[in-house]
């Protein structure tokens, strides 16, 4: 069985910003000059961007996968607004492959509400935060009502933690914004 566990469903103008793309094809050109191996599949405009997966483009890429989990982060900090309705609406056109997992930016403070919302009522099966592009501490007591949330629920959470190429994308927590 093959399980894809990290696909999106967003895409640029709708859930990225001018901003977002543009640091996001930047940082692609300068990987290819480092990298033979890096190449780039869309044509040599910022607005054709590698971040970009409408659904025709997220099913003909998981096309031989059995099972594949999908999610759009929300992440205003750095200009990325997925649209969680959208994700619940794809997965249940295609809920024999596809498993939804929700985005909530912990810095919301109804971040608790939505969670459950998009759980309860939209059937989303886990949970994804970012602290580099949502601009959160992990380790912060202050996010442990919404991961308490998330095991009441009974439903995973990936913190995916990482550099970037988004500028304002801190390497280490400061402030909140």
């Amino acid at each position: 069985m093959l399980f894809d566990t990290h696909t999106n469903l967003m895409w640029y103008p709708e859930h990225l910003s001018d901003e977002f793309v543009e640091f996001a094809w930047e940082a692609k050109r300068a990987k290819m000059k480092l990298s033979p191996d890096v190449y780039f599949a869309g044509s040599d405009s910022p607005q054709s961007n590698a971040f970009d997966s409408r659904p025709e483009q997220l099913l003909a890429a998981t096309a031989d996968a059995d099972k594949v989990i999908v999610f759009g982060i929300k992440a205003p900090f750095c200009g990325i607004n997925a649209d969680q309705e959208l994700i619940a609406g794809f997965v249940k056109e295609h809920s024999h492959r596809f498993i939804g997992w929700c985005s909530v930016d912990p810095n919301d403070a109804d971040c608790v509400d939505q969670l459950e919302h998009y759980v309860s009522n939209l059937g989303l099966r886990g949970l994804k935060c970012s602290p580099i592009y949502q601009n959160w501490d992990p380790q912060d007591p202050k996010h442990l009502p919404l991961f308490r949330k998330a095991e009441s629920l009974g439903i995973p959470v990936n913190i995916h933690q990482g550099t970037s190429f988004v500028r304002p994308g801190p390497l280490k927590y400061a402030n909140p914004i």
